[in-house]
């Protein structure tokens, strides 16, 4: 990690520019990945230690990731190949169960470090597995296809493109990857996949913070485009649910949501803007800064206690007589 480059104003930018798009350029996802900036997934993190542990912490594949990069691969680069981002390996079955042994079992953990090895930032799946989650990115395909506002939402935009910009209030690079921008830029938009019915995504939206997300990519969009003194009303979530073969069975669904940036008509954009400092505060980017500063000025320890002493999280704090106080 190149900690030094959150706040150096002299760093390379990744990838090229699009021309036309004022700024958004095509990055791959491991050089925007590498890119030392401030972006979503860390300000969704509530303490510094918790952004010391998303930055440094082993990337690992999990279900819902992998059927959520197919269904990007399928609906936003219907050009690209599975290929690109998968990678099959021959996995020992557990015949009691009919599944593949988990990475960290001792029957498969050494298969697992071998397809890890010869293919380095895939996804690794097995034949059995891929062929479920194929039949998954088939369904929610399926659903998309027969929502006349996803598809209207999918119709002259530019998809996966990335914006990097220097922050002129908080002095550090800023980051955001957009899977959605129609070619007039007025908003943007996301593609997201769930487990729960499509008319409980609320919920999904407070578990996982996409509120967040979204004020702070508008945030990020109005500053790449000041010069079109533009203002982003909305954001758009394409909401997929999966199937579901429970007691109450359902086919995958689609919904489109427009999420407001206006904090007086909700309360997770309020609380986004508060936690982004927006328009003034202090906000968890001032959180990260203050600790960086602290990490690298100590040169950047490895032992978990300077670790800790520069990216504490709850230790400073006292409640009511020093404890905080659950209330009803």
């Amino acid at each position: 990690m190149n900690w030094q480059g959150f706040t150096d104003s002299s760093l390379a930018l990744p990838g090229e520019p699009i021309p036309g798009r004022f700024g958004y350029r095509r990055v791959p996802a491991d050089e925007y990945h590498a890119f030392p900036a401030v972006n979503a997934g860390m300000l969704k993190c509530r303490t510094a230690a918790e952004m010391h542990a998303h930055l440094t912490a082993p990337h690992k594949d999990t279900d819902a990731l992998t059927t959520g990069t197919l269904v990007h691969l399928a609906t936003l680069e219907p050009e690209a190949s599975w290929q690109e981002k998968f990678a099959v390996a021959d996995i020992p079955i557990n015949e009691k169960t009919g599944e593949p042994f988990g990475e960290k079992t001792k029957k498969a953990t050494k298969a697992w470090e071998a397809a890890r090895l010869a293919h380095p930032g895939k996804i690794i799946v097995t034949p059995e597995t891929f062929h479920e989650y194929m039949q998954e990115c088939r369904d929610l395909q399926r659903a998309l296809a027969v929502n006349a506002d996803a598809m209207g939402e999918l119709a002259n935009v530019e998809t996966e493109i990335t914006g990097i910009v220097w922050h002129p209030r908080w002095n550090c690079w800023v980051k955001w990857r957009p899977d959605i921008m129609p070619k007039h830029c007025r908003y943007l938009a996301d593609v997201k996949t769930s487990s729960r019915h499509v008319a409980d995504f609320g919920k999904d939206v407070w578990q996982f913070g996409y509120h967040i997300q979204a004020v702070f990519y508008a945030h990020c969009h109005e500053l790449l485009l000041s010069r079109m003194n533009l203002h982003v009303g909305k954001f758009t979530f394409i909401v997929l649910s999966k199937s579901n073969e429970s007691r109450y069975p359902r086919p995958a669904m689609c919904r489109v949501y427009d999420l407001p940036m206006d904090a007086s008509l909700n309360r997770g954009v309020a609380a986004a803007r508060s936690a982004l400092g927006l328009p003034e505060g202090f906000s968890r980017v001032d959180m990260f800064l203050d600790s960086l500063r602290q990490y690298t000025a100590a040169g950047c320890p490895d032992d978990w206690r300077e670790i800790r002493r520069c990216w504490p999280a709850y230790e400073h704090e006292s409640g009511e007589r020093g404890r905080w106080v659950l209330e009803d």
